[in-house]
């Protein structure tokens, strides 16, 4: 746990029992991961949400295993590589809408029952104690089946990174359809050359983190297996709902110019007291989107630094950032990226 920015609190959702609430307990052959989410301090102590993805892995279905064969020949791709067996897995899994869970915390239980999505969410506040003290929100009932998850605690002020994911801490060539294909489906996830060691920085500066993508929750298990091994520091995450049988695989990585200024707008709203700097690639809309936040939010956001990938020319990135300050975005080197000191000892 890091005491310098409340990290991090252990919260426990229980499946429930038949008679406890009218909705499906979890059964046995079902699985729940609980996503990281944040606490802001509040009056009444820290108020936060959990949530959670229920879901059947449908291991060994004929059904799933004719949807591999389909997609492999689809996305042209040998059905037997291991990379692309594990990934795909979780686009196939069994969403389990209407289950009920108990997230327990100080002063009582909340219900988080899910949609036909299998996502479910609930909002809870918990006393405002030492952090290390809110360990004890996980409880063990006897009978009963507990899945961890994580709860950052932000204080109020401080340094708060907003980061994407493609193209900006991982390489995926979003813009070219082949490539996104190995790299999403074929090939182990390869960091953006730096950026980690960029984030470890910051971290060690006592920054918070928040990696807010257009990448569906499906690819969330490996994005943190990832982002663990080469050591990009844990944050929270903000993907985006997403079902294959609706929509084409290449629509995954849809540019999120709707979703993302809404999600990143409601972070600041969250946390006004706090600075903010923001991180995205000039791949797709990082710089439209960060530039319009910019310039709603012109006391809160301190920087914007955009990897150029291509497409970063002059007449664009004046335009994405217009009115917005010239100290205030810069763009990073693909294969060297380097960011001034000065642009986190402020805050």
């Amino acid at each position: 746990m890091d005491l310098r920015t409340g990290l991090v609190v252990l919260v426990a959702l229980t499946a429930c029992d038949d008679d406890e609430l009218e909705r499906s307990p979890v059964e046995e052959d079902e699985e729940v991961i609980l996503l990281p989410t944040y606490a802001v301090r509040g009056d009444e102590g820290w108020r936060g949400s959990v949530h959670g993805w229920v879901f059947e892995p449908e291991e060994g279905s004929l059904l799933r295993a004719a949807t591999v064969e389909g997609l492999a020949a689809a996305l042209g791709v040998d059905r037997d590589n291991e990379v692309f067996r594990e990934r795909v897995r979780w686009f196939l899994v069994d969403n389990e809408g209407d289950k009920c869970l108990i997230v327990h915390h100080d002063g009582g239980k909340t219900e988080a029952c899910s949609g036909d999505n299998g996502h479910a969410e609930a909002d809870v506040v918990v006393a405002d104690r030492p952090a290390e003290a809110l360990r004890t929100l996980v409880i063990d009932e006897a009978g009963a089946r507990d899945f961890e998850g994580e709860l950052h605690l932000i204080p109020a002020e401080g340094l708060s990174v907003v980061s994407d994911i493609d193209d900006t801490i991982k390489i995926t060539e979003v813009t070219d359809r082949d490539a996104l294909v190995r790299n999403t489906f074929l090939r182990p996830f390869r960091e953006a050359p730096g950026m980690a060691a960029i984030y470890g920085r910051w971290a060690d500066e006592g920054a918070a983190f928040h990696y807010v993508s257009s990448s569906p929750w499906q690819l969330y298990p490996a994005l943190r297996a990832f982002m663990d091994e080469v050591g990009f520091p844990a944050g929270t995450f903000h993907l985006k709902l997403f079902r294959l049988t609706d929509r084409s695989v290449f629509d995954l990585f849809a540019p999120g110019t709707e979703t993302k200024p809404r999600i990143i707008e409601r972070i600041l709203d969250d946390f006004p007291q706090r600075t903010f700097v923001f991180v995205g690639d000039s791949g797709e809309v990082d710089p439209e989107v960060y530039g319009g936040l910019m310039r709603d939010h012109p006391g809160q956001v301190l920087h914007a630094y955009i990897r150029d990938v291509g497409g970063a020319d002059e007449a664009r990135m004046s335009s994405a950032f217009e009115g917005v300050p010239g100290e205030k975005w810069s763009l990073l080197d693909a294969a060297a990226p380097t960011v001034s000191d000065g642009c986190i000892s402020r805050f």
